[in-house]
């Protein structure tokens, strides 16, 4: 029972715990998704780099050109290593 009982509690934790970080995993997820983007545009050759920016409605811009609000703060630096 008692092994049961601390299963139980482990498992109400980690939903607790995935309940009030819904914000903070969404946007990893989000962040794996464009880096996952932007290797297979810049792998890719010109023709599918073309089809990719178009499904991803990726616009090239240099690091200076990025507007505010694209900042994702902590996220902003990957996207910058990532686009260079």
């Amino acid at each position: 029972w008692l092994v049961l009982i601390v299963v139980l509690f482990s498992k109400a934790l980690t939903l607790v715990y995935l309940l009030m970080n819904e914000d903070m995993l969404v946007d990893r997820q989000y962040s794996h998704g464009v880096g996952l983007v932007l290797r297979a545009y810049w792998a890719a050759d010109e023709e599918n780099r073309a089809k990719i920016a178009d499904a991803a409605t990726l616009t090239r811009v240099v690091g200076g050109g990025v507007p505010e609000g694209e900042q994702h703060w902590p996220y902003s630096e990957i996207y910058e290593r990532q686009m260079q």
